[in-house]
Order: structure tokens, then sequence, then C-alpha cells
């Protein structure tokens, strides 16, 4: 989700450099700033839709993502992670040392 509302956001501000009306203006700095910076724009019809239509889709994922608290269990996926492949690696090195002692043991 963050990768997601930071590629908006660098799209949008892109833009807003790339069109002289946005030359004074301040970057977008949050989606409500994105909101107003395009209503500002009633010459970008089809643009401000397609912005106006992303910003409402990240709103709507990002109150699911808070509702539902998947931010902290993307950190406790991220710590338990290293766990994981910690388990992994003693499991497969204690297979290959029970392998090795097979074939010695003949």
């Amino acid at each position: 989700m963050k990768d997601t509302l930071e590629k908006l956001m660098g799209d949008f501000n892109k833009f807003c450099q790339d069109n002289i009306l946005f030359k004074d203006q301040s970057r977008a700095a949050s989606l409500n700033d994105m909101r107003d910076m395009m209503a500002a724009l009633p010459e970008f019809t089809e643009t401000r839709s397609q912005f106006a239509l992303h910003i409402n889709i990240a709103e709507k994922c990002m109150e699911i993502f808070k509702n539902k608290e998947l931010t902290e269990l993307g950190l406790i996926e991220q710590v338990l992670l290293p766990l994981d492949l910690l388990i992994v690696g003693l499991c497969y090195w204690n297979y290959r040392r029970r392998k090795i002692s097979k074939a010695i043991a003949g």
C-alpha cells in the first residue's frame, strides 16, 4: 500500500511539474492536497477524473488497511520472516547432517 501511495504521489507531482498551471504551487503532500489541486483544473477534465479515480481507490484501500489493522499485521510478518528463514535453514542443515551421517555410516 505504501508503494502504491508513493507511486500515485510521484506521478501526480510529475504531472504538476510538467504543466505550467502548477509551476507556482507547492508539491502535493497528501491525497487531500492532490484532490484540492485537481479541483482547480476545469480544463483537465479527463486527467482530473483519472487522478480522482486513483485517489478514491487509494483512500478506500487505506481505510480497509486501517480498519483491518493490516499495518500491525505487516509489522508482525516482517518480524517473523527472519525467524521463519532461520527455522527453515536449521531444518535443512539438520537434514543435510543426517544425510551425510548415513552416507559415512554406510
